[in-house]
């Protein structure tokens, strides 16, 4: 079982784990992801279920936009050969 719990937090952001609890740095990946989940209407599954089709089109710009209007600052990029092959 993992329980998070959003009050208290001092130095870290506590995370329970099977009993155990850690603290997670508010900085880390694993902390801002922690933090992205207490925004998340689980009820609205558009918020946290990406969907695909093989073969249907990615728009890597609109991508870009909304990590750039998130405050991410990686932005991805394509080619058309998959890895490995020129």
């Amino acid at each position: 079982m993992i329980k998070i719990e959003a009050e208290a937090r001092g130095e870290g952001i506590p995370f329970e784990i099977d009993g155990e609890v850690v603290q997670l740095n508010p900085n880390s990946a694993e902390g801002k992801a922690v933090q992205r989940l207490e925004n998340i209407d689980f009820e609205d599954d558009r918020q946290w279920i990406t969907e695909g089709e093989i073969g249907t089109e990615i728009d890597v710009n609109a991508i870009n936009q909304r990590l750039k209007e998130r405050g991410d600052k990686i932005q991805v990029s394509f080619t058309d050969s998959p890895p490995g092959e020129s």
